[in-house]
């Protein structure tokens, strides 16, 4: 029987290896995208951050993110110099492939839906998005959600112990 702690880390050994190969062969061939250097900074409005967010629904495929999604992209935008404008021009390629369907069709539809419409996306971006969006939300949820969809409360460095005590005990459990 394999533990949680040993799924852990042959999640952990397998996904190195292939992020190890995919870097190595995009480093060979000299055709890593890079992530934006420069342009503007800024707040997030919220058609923006709704669409980045339904990005990061499809991308983990977990209906409940409880990671710092929200946070990390509003931070990017306010910090990094390129990321707002990467972000804006996202959500304005997303409502231009949305077309007829709506936006609504990407933030609340079908899963297939919504994964078939962003990788229209992704065809015709030439890459510009791979790196601040779906990279850097892959990497987050590796952080973060893994550790709950393995099985576990919370991530490491999540303060999910310090609540526990004031919550009644469930029945059948010891004290």
């Amino acid at each position: 029987m394999l533990t949680r702690r040993a799924m852990a880390a042959w999640l952990a050994a397998a996904g190195s290896a292939v992020a190890l190969g995919v870097a190595w062969k995009h480093f060979h061939h000299g055709d890593v995208p890079k992530p934006p250097t420069s342009g503007p900074t800024g707040e997030l409005d919220e058609a923006t951050l709704a669409i980045l967010m339904a990005t990061a629904h499809i991308l983990t495929g977990l209906e409940k993110l409880g990671g710092p999604y929200a946070g990390y992209f509003g931070f990017q935008a306010l910090n990094r110099p390129g990321y707002l404008g990467v972000y804006r021009e996202f959500a304005e390629a997303v409502r231009h492939q949305a077309g007829e369907q709506g936006v609504s069709t990407y933030l609340r539809g079908s899963l297939d839906d919504r994964w078939s419409l962003l990788e229209k996306i992704e065809s015709l971006s030439e890459g510009r998005f791979e790196v601040p969006i779906h990279r850097e939300t892959l990497a987050l949820f590796m952080q973060t959600d893994v550790w709950v969809v393995l099985g576990y409360d919370g991530w490491p460095g999540s303060p999910r112990g310090l609540d526990a005590y004031r919550r009644p005990f469930r029945s059948g459990a010891s004290s």
